[in-house]
């Protein structure tokens, strides 16, 4: 990978982000890749000497890496019993490793695993899949090579966006650290989730569509307009939703519309670093 500096960023800040001090160690591959697009992470080994990407599109790596650091100074808390600690385990004759971010028992005697998040209040609000996955197989790695037994699961996350004049708003969060509890998945579930990702990043197909999921697909919606204003005053996700609801409250025609907005593929349109090469995004 060639990494650019198209903003002229001062040198010390384009070596931090150089010397990234990830490593997924001796595995096949990474909780963060399993649980990823199979043929994004294909293409990345295909491609690694022709990608191409900006210091700037690594600016909240950077932070987040600052963040576990600086954490790391609460790891001798006599509550917690790990922290930034890789480990590795074989399934299906591959070697997958995952890093925790922190074990710690809470005053009622539960274990919990926990990651910590630089992320967006909208994370927090909708909730992200990829943590549920990302923590559970985390949770049944640590529990197949150590003899820890996690109680809950949790992320913990530091909100880069957060508006204290919205604190207390509904759900939106009451503080700019916000604790997520996570559901757990049974060993079995978990077990048969790795073995059916592994399956499909090394099985013999070259190329696999990725899911819409992988893809964060928006999904088609429905706004209904009104003339002379340049916001929707209503989005729907159905189509008879937003028809029903015209009909009965935004009938004069003259003044209302209903617009369809066509989904988008926003990894590919902006930021998945390989789609230039994607046969399914970009066919030769």
């Amino acid at each position: 990978m060639r990494l650019l500096n198209k903003f002229n960023l001062p040198s010390p800040v384009v070596r931090a982000v150089e010397n990234d001090p990830y490593d997924r160690g001796e595995s096949d591959i990474s909780v963060t890749q399993l649980i990823d697009s199979p043929l994004i992470r294909r293409m990345r080994i295909k491609h690694q000497d022709d990608i191409e990407e900006d210091v700037t599109d690594r600016i909240w790596s950077l932070l987040g890496q600052a963040v576990h650091s600086i954490l790391e100074r609460g790891a001798d808390s006599p509550d917690v019993e790990g922290a930034e600690e890789r480990i590795y385990t074989t399934a299906d004759d591959y070697i997958v490793s995952g890093q925790y971010d922190l074990i710690y028992r809470k005053k009622d005697g539960n274990l919990v695993l926990a990651d910590y998040k630089v992320t967006s209040a909208w994370s927090v609000l909708y909730g992200s899949a990829k943590w549920e996955y990302q923590l559970n197989v985390l949770k049944w790695m640590v529990e197949r090579e150590t003899e820890l037994t996690i109680d809950r699961l949790e992320v913990i996350a530091f909100l880069r966006d957060w508006v204290k004049t919205k604190a207390g708003d509904g759900k939106y969060p009451a503080a700019q650290v916000a604790i997520v509890e996570i559901p757990i998945w049974d060993t079995e579930k978990t077990a048969n989730y790795v073995r059916n990702r592994l399956r499909l990043h090394f099985n013999d197909t070259e190329y696999m569509q990725c899911s819409n999921e992988e893809r964060w697909y928006s999904g088609d919606k429905w706004a209904i307009e009104k003339v002379g204003r340049k916001s929707a005053v209503k989005v729907f996700n159905s189509k008879d939703e937003a028809e029903e609801e015209l009909e009965e409250f935004y009938s004069n025609a003259d003044l209302y519309s209903l617009e369809h907005r066509p989904g988008k593929y926003r990894r590919c349109e902006e930021y998945c670093d390989v789609a230039k090469w994607c046969p399914i995004w970009n066919p030769m």
